[in-house]
């Protein structure tokens, strides 16, 4: 996972309170929750606090950081199915269940289903070698209509950019509200 070179800056530009806390702000940070393949205009992501529509943003780093601009904000999460879920079934077992909420979209061939309950696996901070990996559930609103096979990858509706990305994105991929801009007025 790449780490964020964020930056603090005085928000709004010129204001100040004498108050550190109401004079500046640290920039959005986050990664992305799945891969994002190269023309994609969307992406998908762990939370979406404090986010806007028309928020510039900034995907990756270095070279291939590309920036883009916020068109639709929708729903959070990514992960892989761990069991085949024949059609019928309300609950998938799941690699995580991270970003997921009761209600939040996710998106099927078919259309929209609704997450209706999440159960997260207690996980340890260091895991016994040789460990299973926990499981954790996540269930529907209401019976799948298709059968879907392990390792099915599924995720909420993300966050829909105005511009197709340039470049292919990795999973953790970092995610920012703009470029920091040390000695200049910030932009945020």
């Amino acid at each position: 996972m790449e780490l964020p070179n964020l930056s603090s800056g005085r928000y709004p530009d010129g204001i100040d309170t004498d108050d550190n806390e109401l004079d500046f702000n640290r920039q959005l940070s986050f990664n992305t929750a799945a891969a994002i393949k190269a023309g994609s205009n969307n992406v998908k992501v762990l939370s979406t606090a404090g986010l806007i529509i028309g928020q510039r943003i900034v995907v990756g780093q270095g070279e291939k950081a590309e920036d883009a601009v916020v068109a639709t904000i929708g729903s959070t999460g990514a992960t892989l199915l761990t069991q085949d879920a024949p059609a019928g079934t309300t609950k998938l077992a799941v690699v995580s269940s991270q970003g997921f909420t009761k209600g939040t979209q996710i998106e099927l061939s078919w259309g929209l289903v609704y997450v209706d309950k999440v159960e997260a696996a207690p996980r340890r901070f260091r895991p016994e070698p040789g460990a299973l990996q926990p499981v954790d559930y996540i269930y529907l609103t209401e019976p799948l209509k298709q059968g879907l096979k392990a390792g099915f990858e599924f995720a909420g509706t993300g966050l829909g950019l105005s511009n197709p990305l340039i470049y292919d994105h990795a999973q953790g991929t970092v995610v920012v509200s703009y470029i920091p801009t040390p000695g200049k007025p910030n932009k945020y």
